[in-house]
């Protein structure tokens, strides 16, 4: 077998502040993290910890999708309307040109002893006792998602500044 090549785009950066969040019951998690992120004018991080319970869930898992560049796409959206246990999440807090705050968020939870996971990045997560969040800002990198032509998808574009 042959060893892959080795390719990736990197900018080394600096920590910033450690944003401590819980979201409340009835709050909805990605609209609750980018208002968190906006409110503390915090453009560039990595979500480290996020952990808690949702009432409503709603995500999407990779999926093979032979329409597209990379072969990859998105299965069909999983939705719960009951009681979850939100056992770990994380991800990147990234900016489009405009400067508004974009999350990129992957999760698990726990239905009746069932592990399910994916991307938790639509409206519709809401919380039903509480989401305890850890947020590290990166200071001295720019962190976009801008288009990638090479794979039909946008993905993270680190630049230092």
């Amino acid at each position: 077998m042959a060893e892959a090549d080795v390719r990736y785009k990197a900018a080394d950066g600096k920590s910033g502040r450690v944003l401590i969040l819980r979201l409340r019951p009835g709050s909805d998690l990605i609209k609750g993290i980018i208002q968190a992120c906006q409110d503390h004018n915090l453009k560039n991080g990595y979500i480290a910890s996020c952990i808690g319970s949702l009432k409503n869930s709603i995500f999407s898992y990779g999926a093979p999708d032979s329409s597209t560049k990379s072969g990859s796409g998105f299965g069909p959206l999983l939705t719960f309307n009951h009681l979850t246990e939100f056992i770990g999440g994380q991800g990147s807090i990234c900016h489009n040109e405009k400067g508004e705050v974009i999350i990129h968020f992957h999760g698990f939870l726990c239905d009746k002893g069932h592990i399910y996971g994916g991307h938790f990045d639509k409206p519709g997560n809401i919380i039903c006792t509480t989401m305890e969040i850890a947020i590290h800002e990166v200071l001295g990198v720019e962190m976009t998602r801008p288009f990638d032509s090479e794979i039909d998808q946008n993905h993270l574009d680190p630049k230092k500044v």
